[in-house]
């Protein structure tokens, strides 16, 4: 049986904050260009970096929603179980191969 989540699915709290840092990022740069004030240049840019940095919320938001069925994640146990092998063996032959170069250069 599949969860029903709401009209913003899973990640409701990153979407809120991509769409807050949005706001607030062009509220900041609104005033940047509109203003009159001295530091107008400091506006504009930490503006566009704050929007810029909403598209992280935008990715966890967009990336927390995609669904796998449990069979997809099931086939991925094997490439683990391949990888933890690959690991153990590549620290044993290191292991060895690095005793070997300490023993011959001393």
């Amino acid at each position: 049986m599949e969860e029903v989540f709401g009209s913003l699915g899973r990640c409701s709290c990153a979407f809120w904050l991509a769409v807050a840092f949005d706001v607030f990022g062009l509220i900041i740069l609104l005033v940047g260009v509109f203003a009159d004030l001295f530091f107008y240049d400091f506006l504009i840019y930490a503006g566009a970096i704050i929007i810029f940095l909403s598209l992280i919320w935008w990715v966890f938001w967009y990336t927390g929603n995609i669904s796998v069925p449990p069979e997809d994640l099931e086939d991925d146990l094997l490439y683990i179980y391949i990888y933890i092998v690959y690991i153990v063996l590549y620290s044993i032959w290191y292991t060895q191969h690095f005793n070997y170069y300490i023993m011959t250069c001393q």
